[in-house]
């Protein structure tokens, strides 16, 4: 991923566009070879039958994944994979499950690990201060699998590059 060609991570705008906001969203999509695209799309296959157990729904990979390195002090703001608004493209409104694949972590070999860079999962209640947050610290391998309509973010990365790829399944077509 560190010698991969990369672009700067946008967002879907209403109209189906990519957007670029720094302040939404700061991180880069690697572009990566048809051979590490498909031994992804093996590694969400596998699990495909457990995650439709627990999330008690047939699923299907929308598109192809995308591969993501945050650098220090990239981020995303709190936000939902999925909108059901009249200008939400399909490929957006149909997530039913988004996953979150972690290539390095705490505990990688040195010079492979990162600080920071959180997936943080956030439930809020009637009341701001009823807010509550889960933090979970990547290490390698670590697959975490959540309905693409509960807010989450990325915590700025403090040091080093963190990679992961993100997925989204939906309810099969037709």
């Amino acid at each position: 991923m560190a010698s991969s060609g990369r672009k700067r991570g946008g967002v879907l705008g209403h109209d189906g566009r990519e957007e670029h906001d720094l302040a939404y969203r700061r991180t880069s999509v690697v572009e990566v070879s048809s051979e590490t695209v498909a031994s992804i799309e093996f590694v969400l296959a596998v699990h495909l039958p457990r995650l439709e157990q627990f999330f008690d729904v047939p699923l299907e990979l929308i598109h192809e994944p995308q591969f993501l390195t945050y650098r220090t002090g990239d981020f995303f703001v709190p936000h939902t994979d999925s909108r059901t608004t009249e200008t939400t493209p399909d490929a957006v409104r149909d997530r039913e499950v988004s996953v979150v694949i972690f290539l390095n972590g705490r505990g990688s070999p040195p010079g492979e690990a990162y600080d920071g860079g959180e997936l943080v999962f956030h439930a809020s209640g009637d009341q701001l201060s009823d807010r509550l947050e889960l933090a979970v610290s990547g290490k390698a391998g670590a697959l975490v699998a959540f309905k693409s309509d509960l807010m989450h973010a990325v915590s700025p990365v403090q040091s080093g590059l963190r990679h992961s790829v993100v997925a989204w399944l939906q309810k099969p077509s037709g």
